[in-house]
């Protein structure tokens, strides 16, 4: 089943600004959630998000992509940070914060 990482963007920034604090090395170091999602999985929560009820189909004909796609990010936790959301919390506050910052109220 293919894969995806997904990071937050508050934990992101959050990641930055720890490593500005905590890494002084000159060696680049990864930033990453450490969670993966595939296609079907990140589908469903946004048609529970929506609370679509209709159904999801997939073009099995078509490529989907590489395997897996994640990044090592165990560098990073060694140093103590891990405050990684799971895409199904961080989706659910995005589409929350676009929906009350929206001023017609209507999702495309």
């Amino acid at each position: 089943m293919k894969r995806d990482a997904h990071i937050f963007f508050e934990d992101l920034a959050d990641a930055c600004l720890f490593l500005m604090d905590h890494y002084n090395d000159i060696k680049p170091i990864n930033i990453g959630s450490g969670n993966t999602l595939s296609i079907s999985e990140f589908s469903t929560a946004i048609k529970k998000t929506f609370k679509y009820q209709g159904f999801l189909n997939y073009e099995k004909s078509k490529p989907d992509g590489m395997p897996e796609k994640t990044i090592n990010s165990n560098k990073l936790f060694s140093l103590g940070l891990y405050r990684s959301r799971q895409f199904k919390q961080s989706f659910l506050d995005t589409y929350k914060w676009y929906f009350n910052n929206n001023k017609t109220k209507t999702v495309v």
